[in-house]
């Protein structure tokens, strides 16, 4: 804490962060951390109903396992890097230590490759799944049963890459930004030791 403390006079007296602007950038972090936490909690709950619907609507048979598993995966490739880059505690102390702040910013990086390749991996995999499933249960059904399902897939696929899209742009609006401060306030922090070691 004697160090956290020293550290922050000595950004202080630096005259390169204000409190403020610490205080600001640990709340828009928090932020971040908060939708996090409604993704990790709402993408489980899309799986299991989604999983829950197939096993009791699908006969068991080799199609409709691969269906599954892949519906199984497509989420899961899109939950398992929110739980890898889950943010540590963050807060006016530990943005004045070098090594929180190294790691936040690593977290942050990793979280800019989310849309572009865990998404797109769901994006296709995903609506395979759910086709696979689909189909496999209209196999002696009428061309325009077919036909809707094609619809609804190519409808849902589309969807999903809108939504990765938007996804990408509102990654790097937010999350650029915040690194660059955080890259900021490091380099203030290692000219702060250096000056007063």
């Amino acid at each position: 804490m004697d160090s956290d403390i020293q550290n922050w006079s000595q950004l202080w007296s630096h005259k390169k962060a204000t409190k403020l602007d610490i205080v600001q950038l640990s709340e828009r972090l928090q932020k971040i951390e908060q939708v996090d936490k409604l993704k990790r909690f709402f993408i489980p709950v899309l799986l299991i109903s989604s999983v829950a619907i197939m096993v009791y609507r699908l006969t068991f048979n080799t199609s409709n396992f691969i269906a599954i598993a892949l519906v199984i995966s497509g989420f899961l490739v899109s939950l398992a890097p929110l739980f890898r880059t889950k943010s540590k505690t963050l807060n006016v102390a530990t943005l004045t230590n070098k090594r929180y702040i190294k790691l936040e910013i690593t977290r942050l990086k990793g979280r800019l490759d989310l849309p572009k390749n865990h998404f797109l991996i769901s994006c296709i995999v995903i609506p395979l799944g759910m086709g696979i499933g689909y189909f496999s249960s209209l196999e002696n059904a009428a061309l325009e049963e077919h036909l809707f399902g094609y619809f609804i897939l190519v409808t849902l696929f589309l969807a999903l890459l809108y939504l990765r899209k938007l996804s990408i742009k509102k990654h790097q609006n937010h999350l650029i930004p915040i690194i660059s401060d955080l890259e900021t306030v490091l380099v203030n922090l290692e000219e702060c030791t250096s000056k007063y070691t």
